[in-house]
C-alpha cells in the first residue's frame, strides 16, 4: 500500500481528555481535546470529527458549542446531535472542523457550551 494511500486511511486520532460535571449552577461546561497525528505526515486543513459525550440532562437537542485551539483562537466548526435522550436533551455530539495538524504533532482544543449568539461551531 502506497504511503498516500496508509495515510487517507489512518488520518488523525482524536482523543477525549477530560469531561467536566458542570451541573446546573457549576462550572462552564469545557471538553478538552487532543488530536494526534501518528503518521509522521503534515496535514494541512485535515478534516477532523469525533463524537463527544456530554453530561445527561445538561443540554438542550440544539445546543450550540464553540471551538478554541489552545493559544484561545477560535476554529470554525459544526456539531450535530448523535444522541438525543427522551426528555429532549442531547447526549452525544458529533463535532466537525478543519486544521493544520504537522507530521507527529499532537495539537489541543477546548470545546465549551456556547450561547446561540456566540456560536462558532453550528448545528448540522
Amino acid at each position: 500500500m502506497s504511503t498516500i494511500a496508509r495515510s487517507a486511511c489512518c488520518g488523525v486520532v482524536i482523543l477525549l481528555l477530560a469531561l467536566p460535571g458542570g451541573a446546573a449552577g457549576g462550572p462552564a461546561f469545557e471538553v478538552q481535546l487532543a488530536v494526534s497525528e501518528p503518521q509522521g505526515i503534515s496535514r494541512q486543513q485535515e478534516p477532523i470529527s469525533g463524537g463527544i459525550p456530554l453530561p445527561r440532562g445538561q443540554f438542550p437537542a440544539g445546543q450550540s458549542f464553540a471551538l478554541f485551539r489552545a493559544d484561545g483562537s477560535e476554529l470554525p466548526c459544526q456539531s450535530s446531535p448523535l444522541v438525543v435522550e427522551a426528555d429532549g436533551t442531547l447526549r452525544w455530539v458529533l463535532v466537525d472542523f478543519q486544521d493544520d495538524v504537522a507530521a507527529g504533532a499532537t495539537n489541543r482544543y477546548v470545546l465549551r457550551a456556547a450561547k446561540p449568539a456566540a456560536a462558532r461551531c453550528w448545528m448540522g
